[in-house]
């Protein structure tokens, strides 16, 4: 049986653009509280860096997010289907 791989990759990258949406607001609303949390989750000090989003730097990431996301489901699926 074969996963449809236009299908998964699809899905992966409709989730991606959610969760990235989802992550941005909290960093627009949130921005102490995501800068501590990314510092815990980074084993890093962050406490003098600043984050500014913009919406052009929103979709740049979320771009980049996308095609990485995309990519690494559509060669995984792919090897898959060939296995």
């Amino acid at each position: 049986m074969d996963i449809d791989v236009v299908k998964l990759t699809l899905a992966g990258i409709f989730t991606t653009v959610i969760f990235w949406t989802l992550c941005s607001l909290a960093v627009v609303f949130f921005p102490e509280q995501m800068m501590k949390m990314a510092g815990h989750m980074l084993h890093a000090d962050l406490h003098d860096v600043v984050w500014t989003i913009t919406f052009g730097s929103f979709l740049a990431g979320l771009s980049l997010w996308c095609a990485t996301v995309g990519s690494i489901i559509w060669l995984c699926t792919s090897l898959y289907n060939v296995m």
